[in-house]
């Protein structure tokens, strides 16, 4: 079963990061093989999703606490990545659970996009003065 939702709607739910920076122009189309010819992964709605370094991370009262492994996101607009920093979904989001390779609940998440949450509308922030 596949979940139509927003971003918004699971702002305090999940946030993503990733220790590399990756330019907008560097998140490849995902592609699968059907019938030995190559296709292009569309959301439900028939736009091409792209790959992205961003991993979820688990939140315990607002705050990351650590990596959830189960969670996958890919997007349809790509917006640069940079290292270190807090993302939020916008936009559409669409959830398949799924069994993974390992037997375990898994879940697909396609948002529209993602955008970085700004110091002032999160619980964590950084201090980049030492």
């Amino acid at each position: 079963m596949r979940i139509k939702t927003t971003g918004d709607a699971l702002r305090d739910e999940v946030r993503f990061s990733s220790l590399f920076a990756q330019k907008a122009t560097d998140q490849d189309i995902k592609q699968f093989e059907r019938d030995g010819k190559m296709m292009v992964k569309q959301s439900p709605d028939g736009r091409p999703i792209h790959r992205t370094s961003l991993k979820a991370l688990r939140l315990q009262d607002g705050l990351p606490v650590g990596e959830d492994r189960s969670v996958s996101l890919s997007v349809i607009d790509c917006v640069d990545i940079a290292a270190g920093r807090l993302y939020e979904l916008a936009g559409a989001v669409w959830a398949t659970h799924y069994i993974g390779n390992d037997g375990r609940l898994a879940l697909s998440l396609i948002a529209e996009s993602v955008k970085e949450v700004l110091p002032a509308a999160s619980k964590f922030s950084v201090n980049h003065n030492g």
